[in-house]
């Protein structure tokens, strides 16, 4: 499980104990996955989505856009009898992707039910210029065919929904430079932690000024990124500082070598 899924399955949760009836659709990946099961008493369907519409640099590629333009209609079938046999009052889309070649067909079938999007970064970051490792706040110049076709129904989909929500101030500003400043009704709401996960232990704690992140320790994060910037911040500003990072992956060993490159192996 990753942030996305973390952060669904305790909304669901949160939702359900709260008196409401809560029902989770999502990809089917991987394929061994069960088309549907019962998580914490909370039911889960998958199918397995497709772009219709995908990039092609491959057969392999070819053949998968071609799959996904033939079961198009049969997975939109199938969702319009699910939403139509549930009735529900909110559907809540997060991380948009897949989901977005149904969902504008569905808005016009289902007026009457609120749509609300959740907005995690990839899915709006894809869209923009990278530099180094960097996204730039700047749309692509020259994307793709399939990616002007996304990020159109990206663009539209943000404007129609009903509400919009970012886990950061900083997505945030990005949505507005994909939509170009238009009107739309959203606001940032970060992703909680839950206490119930961890083991809460008394201490005094760091004794100098710090700064904390946890996460996965993969390469995606730039959590190498965050001890070069450490390492400035130290150059700059007088006093104690510290740096803490909780977590773990496949990226530990080197950010470790990371921080004894730049003579910060006692404050990481």
């Amino acid at each position: 499980m990753g942030g996305l899924q973390t952060i669904t399955e305790s909304l669901a949760e949160g939702l359900r104990d709260r008196g409401n009836s809560v029902v989770i659709l999502t990809n089917r990946v991987p394929s061994s996955l069960p088309k549907h099961e019962f998580i914490n008493n909370i039911p889960v369907y998958r199918y397995r989505f497709y772009h219709p519409i995908g990039s092609i640099s491959s057969i392999k590629q070819l053949f998968i856009s071609l799959y996904g333009l033939l079961i198009y209609p049969v997975r939109l079938v199938q969702l319009c009898l699910m939403v139509r046999s549930l009735k529900p009052d909110i559907i809540n889309i997060h991380f948009p992707g897949q989901q977005l070649w149904y969902s504008h067909f569905l808005f016009r079938l289902f007026r009457h039910i609120e749509w609300i999007t959740s907005l995690h970064g990839d899915e709006v970051l894809q869209f923009f210029e990278s530099k180094n490792g960097v996204i730039e706040p700047a749309l692509k110049t020259n994307p793709g065919l399939s990616e002007r076709i996304r990020m159109q129904l990206l663009r539209s989909w943000i404007v129609r929904s009903g509400y919009i929500t970012t886990c950061s101030r900083y997505l945030m500003r990005m949505v507005k430079i994909i939509i170009e400043n238009k009107p739309f009704n959203g606001s940032v709401i970060y992703n909680g932690i839950d206490f119930s996960r961890f083991e809460m232990k008394s201490g005094s704690g760091p004794k100098a000024k710090y700064l904390f992140a946890y996460g996965r320790l993969v390469n995606a994060k730039g959590f190498d990124m965050l001890i070069t910037a450490f390492s400035k911040l130290l150059n700059e500003k007088s006093g104690e500082f510290e740096l803490i990072i909780g977590g773990k992956g496949e990226e530990l060993a080197n950010l470790k070598q990371k921080a004894r490159d730049l003579g910060l192996k006692e404050m990481v």
